[in-house]
């Protein structure tokens, strides 16, 4: 896909080249190239699934956006009851 920025839209343009330069390894491999034709930035990227606008799917994976997944530091406990016709081994 080819994103042709607005050549006179410096401010935009530079937020949306910042959260580029913030894109997590997994998500800076879909950036093929950034290069600038006839004054203004252009964008090349793979086919994005999730695309609906260049800001859009940069700033969802902004590192603003990106949460750590949280594991609980309790046992995590089966959620069903035991099963009272079970069988338990003998000790």
């Amino acid at each position: 896909m080819v994103h042709l920025l607005d050549a006179d839209a410096t401010a935009p343009n530079e937020a949306l080249l910042g959260l580029i330069d913030g894109l997590a390894d997994e998500d800076r491999v879909k950036i093929i190239e950034r290069l600038e034709v006839d004054g203004a930035p252009v964008i090349v990227t793979k086919f994005l699934l999730d695309f609906t606008t260049l800001g859009g799917w940069l700033a969802a994976r902004s590192p603003a956006c990106r949460t750590p997944r949280k594991v609980p530091s309790w046992p995590i406990r089966a959620l069903r009851p035991p099963n009272p016709w079970r069988r338990t081994p003998p000790s």
